[in-house]
């Protein structure tokens, strides 16, 4: 994420893409590349706003698209007369780690996402660098030198076998 600073009047403090979205009041997508399940089980009747908004977030197209073979699960729970049934998250990401969030009336959807967020970020982190030891990037291997009028310059496999112009140390020939 980007991060900005903004002047809130005394100081300065950094503001990342993500707080930017929750100020414009835009639904910021819901990134679901790193998860291999979700699972969400509320009653309606309880106060569970934070689980209805991730809901809606989680059955957007753009949250699919990132994700298809994500497995959405969404449980309504049946209310019953004198039980409290607390509401709950469970995210199986690609890892096999599996975290569970239980919301309460203070939890706000954006507590959600950033939890999401961290993990998934973690995971993208291991990936680009299991990839970069993998496959190290190298550039081409100087196969001799040569020390030109200021510099010293690399002669390279590739420059071998071409009918250049150029003597060595970059003087022109006829």
């Amino acid at each position: 994420t980007r991060t900005l600073l903004r002047n809130s009047g005394v100081s300065w403090r950094a503001v990342t893409v993500f707080d930017c979205w929750i100020a414009s009041g835009a639904m910021p997508p819901l990134n679901l590349a790193f998860l291999n399940k979700v699972r969400v089980s509320f009653c309606p009747f309880f106060n569970v706003a934070a689980c209805r908004e991730f809901v809606q977030r989680v059955e957007t197209r753009k949250a699919m698209e990132s994700n298809p073979k994500c497995e959405v699960k969404i449980e309504v729970i049946d209310y019953l007369p004198n039980t409290t049934i607390a509401p709950e998250i469970e995210l199986e990401f690609r890892n096999g780690e599996i975290k569970k969030i239980l919301p309460d009336k203070k939890m706000k959807i954006e507590d959600i996402q950033k939890i999401i967020m961290a993990v998934s970020t973690e995971l993208e982190l291991k990936e680009q660098y299991a990839e970069m030891k993998a496959a190290p990037v190298t550039g081409p291997i100087p196969i001799s030198w040569f020390k030109g009028r200021r510099n010293t310059y690399a002669v390279y496999g590739e420059d071998e076998g071409k009918d250049s112009k150029r003597a060595k140390g970059g003087v022109k020939t006829k």
